[in-house]
């Protein structure tokens, strides 16, 4: 199977899960020199530029809107007005576009939180335009910043399955391991969305990383009050296993989400609204852990070169 191939039987995995379920957008994360060729200067071959539109065009195809996780620190773009200029110059699309960019790959602390935003929101307005954009996420387990602030496209992401431990491969931790049901012993919430949310209530609001190791950390700084205050939440479908939609030799992430059957997962995020009515958005991390069993009619595209994070909106 050639590269071509490959993409696009992986991406018509992604897009026939996400119109199925009536995801509003979807993501590729963005790696730079990383993936085959790279798209980021001095890289000249730079071919991620042809699958990345490859993909907004047969998302916008159907309808989908696009985002764009993007590993700012790669190669020799070492400045946020250089990649936006290149993605700007590079990049194909005739809907608005969403940016996120994870937190912790760009170290990013409370105290260089704020700066980073304005840097990034300064940048698309100077190169896509005012209003020529959706919204810019900074994604990850950074909790809301006392600082922060708010504005209409810009949101803070916060990743629920690292609220743990940040040894997910050698210690998947006790959340983790209660959401997939994978605890030896005590509690499990697999497939059991209304306990799901109310498990997670407890773990933000009793949250304790008193123990050595952690075992359970503090939750996000901004408790949820109801109105979620621009936080947005995103939950992982990880299975812990390599047998997924991106292929059988990598392994994204811990089981998190991804040992649900798929009605169950679903049903959780519309409990997770029904909790919280002023969430606007919620993100479905790990597109490469999609369970095959959640595609009709699926089978693993295994695109070693070309690693995808489903990125979902509702």
């Amino acid at each position: 199977m050639s590269s071509d191939e490959a993409f696009e039987k992986y991406q018509e995995s992604i897009i026939k899960f996400a119109t199925n379920y009536g995801y509003d957008t979807v993501s590729l994360t963005a790696l730079g020199s990383e993936i085959s060729g790279g798209f980021l200067p001095p890289s000249k071959n730079r071919t991620a530029y042809y699958y990345i539109n490859k993909f907004i065009a047969a998302a916008e195809k159907v309808g989908l809107s696009v985002a764009l996780n993007v590993f700012q620190k790669d190669g020799e773009t070492d400045t946020v007005d250089q990649l936006v200029a290149d993605l700007k110059a590079n990049i194909k699309a005739s809907k608005n576009l969403s940016f996120g960019i994870d937190h912790e790959t760009n170290n990013l602390t409370a105290k260089t939180y704020e700066s980073e935003k304005v840097k990034w929101i300064t940048a698309l307005d100077k190169h896509f335009g005012e209003g020529n954009y959706d919204n810019f996420y900074i994604l990850g387990g950074l909790a809301q910043p006392e600082n922060w602030t708010a504005s209409s496209n810009f949101k803070n992401g916060y990743e629920y399955y690292t609220i743990d431990t940040k040894d997910w491969k050698t210690n998947a931790g006790i959340f983790n391991e209660t959401i997939s049901g994978n605890l030896p012993e005590g509690k499990s919430y697999l497939n059991d969305p209304n306990g799901a949310v109310e498990y997670i209530q407890d773990v933000i609001k009793n949250g304790d990383d008193s123990t050595n190791p952690p075992t359970i950390l503090d939750g996000p700084i901004d408790k949820i009050t109801g109105e979620y205050s621009g936080q947005v939440p995103i939950f992982s479908i990880g299975t812990g296993e390599k047998n997924t939609l991106g292929g059988t030799t990598k392994v994204i992430g811990p089981a998190v989400f991804g040992t649900w059957d798929v009605e169950s997962f679903h049903a959780f995020l519309d409990a997770w609204n029904d909790a919280y009515p002023g969430t606007t958005d919620i993100i479905v991390y790990h597109g490469d852990q999609l369970p095959l069993t959640w595609i009709p009619s699926s089978e693993s595209a295994s695109p070693e070169a070309f690693y995808s994070e489903l990125f979902a909106m509702m």
